[in-house]
């Protein structure tokens, strides 16, 4: 029965140190040369066409990734992840989030503002609001008011060109001529 024993505490021991010897070596890791991790940033935020000042890229200053002769390669995978590759032999790749801000002086409504309501000058004030991935926001008020919300806007919100509509919104039973 002992000599069945010692075996049965070995093992685990045995396949936690093989898991952590294959974490630790892995074909990322690299020994010689890095990619500093600057250019593959640099890299990810040119894939979006963006700029360090107005983007950025979360990558591990601590990453050693093996140098790379030929020029990284990196193409958007989504509104807000780049894949990041070095095309050498064998090379290796990474996929980097990246965040693009576009802070604008913009018009926002300062109270709750219901779907069929007109936005008057009163409701509205200029504020810097991050606007990518959210659309052009008013900059001239004469261009809000006067508009109907299509949608029910939260106090603060930027009101974007998809959120108003011009003159009221059609209700069901609205004669509507052809």
């Amino acid at each position: 029965m002992r000599q069945l024993f010692l075996p049965l505490l070995v093992l685990p021991v045995l396949a936690v140190s093989l898991l952590v010897v294959a974490l630790y070596s892995g074909p990322v890791s690299a020994a010689g040369p890095v990619t500093p991790p600057d250019a593959i940033r640099a890299a990810a935020i040119a894939a979006v066409g963006a700029t360090a000042a107005n983007a950025e890229a979360s990558v591990d200053p601590n990453l050693r990734m093996a140098a790379c002769s030929s020029p990284l390669q990196a193409l958007p995978t989504s509104a807000r992840v780049v894949h990041v590759r070095c095309p050498d032999q064998p090379g290796w790749q990474l996929y980097v989030p990246v965040q693009v801000r576009d802070v604008e002086q913009v018009l926002v409504v300062t109270g709750p503002v219901q779907a069929g309501e007109t936005i008057t000058a009163d409701m509205l004030a200029m504020r810097r609001r991050d606007m990518a991935g959210a659309g052009d926001g008013f900059a001239d008020a004469a261009a809000l008011v006067g508009q109907t919300a299509n949608r029910s806007l939260a106090p603060g919100a930027a009101p974007t060109a998809d959120d108003v509509v011009e003159g009221p919104m059609l209700r069901r039973g609205d004669p509507v001529v052809l």
